[in-house]
């Protein structure tokens, strides 16, 4: 699964390229957009924590997220990383990867 997650449609810039490596595993590569800011026809509608918060991410995608089978990585605005860090630990019991405690969740900042 990846989540591209944008303010508005328009800076949903990844997703051509998203879409290509879609067509190139023949669809095993699940991608649900998420616009936070504005209603998009095939995009979810909210932040990304929230959605994982009340299952509507993984009910659009049919797949779950959970500690036994995800590892999720998390990037881009920090305060995103941290809200669903932070949702992740609480909600589906991940913990953060560390080269000594392997755990689900790996994360980078853009800034």
């Amino acid at each position: 699964m990846l989540v591209h997650a944008a303010r508005f449609a328009r800076d949903l810039s990844y997703l051509p390229l998203m879409q290509q490596l879609q067509q190139r595993y023949n669809g095993k590569l699940r991608i649900q957009t998420v616009v936070s800011r504005e209603e998009t026809p095939g995009s979810l509608t909210g932040r990304v924590p929230a959605l994982i918060e009340d299952g509507r991410l993984e009910a659009a995608i049919g797949l779950t997220i959970d500690a036994e089978t995800s590892h999720v990585m998390l990037c881009g605005n920090p305060q995103m990383v941290r809200d669903t860090q932070q949702t992740l630990k609480d909600h589906r019991q991940m913990r953060k990867h560390l080269r000594r405690k392997p755990g689900h969740i790996t994360s980078e900042h853009y800034w």
